[in-house]
């Protein structure tokens, strides 16, 4: 069953910070992530990224935070509340269309 998770950056510096950190671990380009369907990123009216993902699985997008979000945040330095801010919201979807 798939997974959907929304979370939301503060701003789209610390985003744009992220995406350049896991480009630069990967050999500037962006890891590919096993199991990801989809990635939006959408500027919302206050300034704070809306990020939409759909995951084949929970453990695809456990792999993909383990190995290449975390060490970017510790990279780029986000903050522990900011981290805390951003934990996405997740749920199982029972229909996912092309």
């Amino acid at each position: 069953m798939a997974r959907v998770s929304i979370g939301h950056a503060p701003n789209r510096e610390m985003y744009d910070a992220v995406n350049q950190a896991m480009n630069d671990a990967n050999g500037g380009e962006m890891p590919m992530s096993p199991g990801l369907i989809v990635h939006t990123a959408s500027e919302l009216d206050d300034g704070r990224i809306q990020i939409v993902q759909v995951w084949e699985s929970g453990e695809a997008e456990q792999n993909f935070v383990d190995n290449f979000l975390m060490p970017a945040f510790q990279k780029v330095g986000v903050p522990e509340e900011a981290m805390a801010a951003g934990t996405p919201e997740r749920t199982e979807t029972f229909e996912l269309m092309p």
